[in-house]
């Protein structure tokens, strides 16, 4: 969590005298057992991610949420699979938390508007979140339908209309107040800000998490001065609030659906929201038999929840810590679950296509036999192995069909894609061979639906990572970089044996591809020396109309030291049509924050077009900042304020503040 959402979490969510007591008196009563408790506790060992923000450290005496809730009596949703071979009692789901290596447990960081007025729908403009795969939507903090723009700002969804010189605030959403904000958990909850948001017509999914205290982990010296004990809150339950914003001007809670452990990522296709969430049993002594709630993931309606099945649970071997992917798919027309299953093994990169979803997490430890099992070389040792599983989403139906290792590590989403019935992978390799020597290796595989290889390019390029990979149908495009940046077009047409047709050595790399038009492809990245010395940002675009002849047309070194869509492609904005791409940027030296806008044209190349100052300190230059184009208009979005700018001319129209 990083410092602002933690101070953000502080202003908003601040307790009730009477809570702050109740907790107190819970810490005396149980403080006396502490010492014992630590003395007698195993040390920790291994290691597990926990999804960001997973665990916060928060001052009791500001923070203790309030309520309580229990009753585990809904019914889930969902139905017993057979093909995944799923868990067929508690028992071993039970006996797999108590034997998985503990987590290292983290602490971090001490401590509205006008009536609505119909807006016209928008004809022409880039206000969709910029996806992996077309037709697949992902959640982003930004949402718009051309019409109205969807915002989070920290509890609230601001809902503006996006009406240039006289755009507007029509509603504030407040996800912490009423029946919104009612917590589904069990036991203590603190609700958190808004991460993540879906729109599917006129439904808006708010997705929240719920945060719970560690009071396992209380500090040996009880008692302690109230003012001083700080307790860790961990990611309990991750919610999906249902609005209906056919008026914007009025939304309508509608209900919420809810799963254990933080957020990973939301997809959206067609009418099925599917939620991926990671869950980690903090507390392994504290798993009891008998109360399945203590041990596997739970699921939730509202304020009453129910354990996950034993049948929609499956074990991966030799898990890394003791720590669930949670996966619902939603009915958003029906607004109820369809279908659920839980892996534990933890959840890693997501990547969904039309028919399946796809979970690579990584073992930075295998055995041997694990490793000989993914393929790793034998003549390196201590490579990391990718683990993959493959769960089939017909129509909301979620089936465990496959599972696979590889050697190496997925650096993003986009190292993986489906085509013509197989998964293409990229990793980076890297270990040491017999003379103690540090190898690293690049390597792209194709995969069948059994997650069996049927074809690969292991040695793909020497002494150089992977930075990128975008692949376009029966071609795929690898960046790798060490000193130089080898842009490659790789032939994938005959899955059993890819080739690469060329090869194109830049300075620099590109941290994003993404396709343009006309045999173009757009890349966003860092400038380098010959020596791979840091040069700042840079924009290219390449020529791949001939994959056998790649081509850089044009490149241009763009402002500010960093930006957050170099590791996230939800912040880039790009509008072909319009010839624009837009992105964040971050100046470290002086603690401020743009948004940078640049045209592209065939014939002159990269020109900026505006920088826009939407942070004056470190604080705001961390928010989410996100660009659209509606109307010959741009918008730029931040949890601060809306900035509304007339493309022609580059002129300011509006600006509305948000923070108010």
């Amino acid at each position: 969590m990083t410092d602002p959402i933690f101070r953000q979490m502080a202003e908003q969510m601040r307790p009730s005298a009477s809570v702050r007591q109740e907790l107190f008196d819970r810490i005396d009563a149980e403080a006396s057992g502490v010492h014992e408790a630590f003395a007698t506790r195993p040390p920790r060992r291994g290691w597990v991610r926990w999804l960001a923000p997973a665990v916060a450290a928060v001052t009791v005496a500001a923070l203790i949420g309030t309520g309580l809730s229990g009753g585990w009596s809904v019914n889930s949703g969902g139905r017993t699979n057979t093909a995944d071979q799923g868990v067929t009692d508690y028992a071993a789901l039970y006996a797999a938390v108590r034997e998985a290596p503990a987590p290292v447990q983290y602490a971090m960081g001490d401590g509205f508007g006008d009536r609505w007025a119909p807006v016209p729908t928008a004809e022409t403009g880039s206000w969709t979140t910029n996806v992996q795969v077309q037709a697949i939507d992902e959640g982003d903090t930004v949402k718009s339908d051309g019409r109205t723009i969807f915002i989070a700002a920290g509890t609230q969804v601001a809902v503006v209309a996006a009406a240039g010189d006289t755009t507007r605030v029509l509603a504030r959403i407040d996800t912490s107040t009423g029946d919104a904000g009612k917590p589904a958990g069990k036991g203590y909850t603190l609700q958190g800000p808004v991460v993540d948001l879906i729109l599917r017509g006129t439904t808006l999914v708010v997705l929240v998490t719920e945060y719970q205290p560690r009071t396992t982990d209380l500090p040996v010296s009880l008692p302690m001065p109230r003012n001083s004990v700080n307790l860790p809150f961990d990611a309990a339950l991750t919610k999906a609030l249902i609005y209906d914003v056919a008026d914007p001007s009025q939304p309508r809670y509608q209900g919420s659906l809810g799963q254990s452990g933080g957020l990973v990522t939301t997809r959206l296709s067609d009418n099925v929201l599917y939620l991926v969430t990671e869950y980690t049993v903090a507390d392994q002594d504290g798993a009891k038999k008998d109360d399945p709630s203590s041990f596997v993931p739970v699921f939730t309606q509202d304020q009453v929840a129910e354990p996950a099945r034993p049948a929609d649970c499956v074990i991966m071997p030799a898990p890394s810590g003791p720590t669930y992917a949670v996966v619902s798919s939603l009915d958003l027309d029906k607004r109820a679950r369809i279908d659920s299953e839980s892996i534990f093994g933890g959840a890693g990169t997501v990547y969904q296509s039309a028919g399946n979803l796809y979970l690579a997490t990584v073992d930075d430890s295998p055995s041997g036999s694990v490793a000989e099992k993914a393929g790793v070389p034998k003549d390196l040792k201590q490579v990391s192995v990718t683990n993959l599983v493959r769960i089939s989403v017909a129509g909301g139906q979620l089936t465990v069909a496959a599972k696979g290792s590889l050697p190496g590590r997925v650096l993003d989403q986009f190292a993986l894609d489906e085509w013509d019935g197989r998964l293409r992978v990229v990793t980076t390799m890297e270990g040491e061979n017999a003379h103690h020597k540090r190898i690293l290796r690049s390597g792209l595989w194709v995969l069948d639906s059994d997650l069996s290889l049927v074809g690969s390019i292991p040695a793909l390029a020497k002494d150089e990572a992977v930075r990128s990979a975008r692949f376009e149908g029966a071609i795929g495009y690898v960046v790798t970089f060490r000193s130089m940046d080898p842009l490659f077009a790789i032939d994938l047409a005959d899955a059993t044996t890819p080739r690469v047709l060329s090869a194109l050595k830049i300075p620099g790399f590109s941290s994003y591809l993404h396709p343009w038009a006309d045999g173009r492809l757009l890349g966003f990245g860092r400038d380098a020396t010959d020596k791979g010395e840091d040069r700042g940002m840079k924009l290219s675009m390449f020529d791949t109309s001939n994959p056998l002849a790649v081509a850089e047309l044009t490149t241009l070194k763009v402002k500010g030291d960093d930006s957050p869509a170099l590791s996230d492609h939800r912040a880039v904005l790009v509008d072909a049509q319009a010839g624009l791409v837009g992105f964040p940027a971050n100046s470290w030296t002086d603690g401020k924050a743009f948004y940078e806008l640049y045209r592209y044209d065939s014939a002159s190349g990269f020109a900026q077009v505006g920088r826009i100052k939407v942070g004056s300190d470190l604080d705001q230059s961390t928010a989410p900042v996100r660009g659209l184009t509606i109307d010959g208009r741009l918008y730029v979005a931040s949890p601060q304020s809306v900035m509304v700018y007339q493309l022609d001319g580059f002129v300011q129209v509006a600006k509305v503040a948000l923070n108010k």
